[in-house]
């Protein structure tokens, strides 16, 4: 019966990849490795995108809290001042959210992953 080295789950005769993950599949089990499994990149696409979703919001948030306090220089300054008060909501949110993201999430799943 095949198997899946990536998720570890067995198939019927004739397949020839995961239908999951699209890895090629082995006709023996897999070996266990002991400990954790190891992290895949697709495992941290989502901790990626919370990591920069944080770093750019906290950016533009920054960026338009200076130019209020008339720290950006002009014409620049203005321009990031004319945006709706909206825009500041919004960056702001999105900086709160992209770090309970990685505070609480990100920690979760390394514990909890297998």
């Amino acid at each position: 019966m095949p198997y899946c080295p990536r998720c570890r789950c067995e198939y019927a005769p004739g397949v020839m990849r995961c239908p999951d993950c699209g890895v090629l599949l082995r006709d023996l089990p897999p070996k266990r490795p002991p400990g954790r499994p190891p992290i895949f990149i697709e495992d941290l696409y989502v901790p990626g995108a919370a990591l920069l979703t944080l770093l750019v919001s906290a950016g533009l948030l920054y960026l338009r809290l200076a130019a209020e306090w008339g720290q950006v220089p002009e014409p620049f300054g203005s321009m990031v001042r004319a945006q709706p008060p909206c825009f500041t909501a919004f960056y702001a949110i999105a900086t709160v959210a992209a770090a309970a993201i990685l505070a609480l999430g990100f920690p979760n799943w390394l514990i909890r992953r297998d």
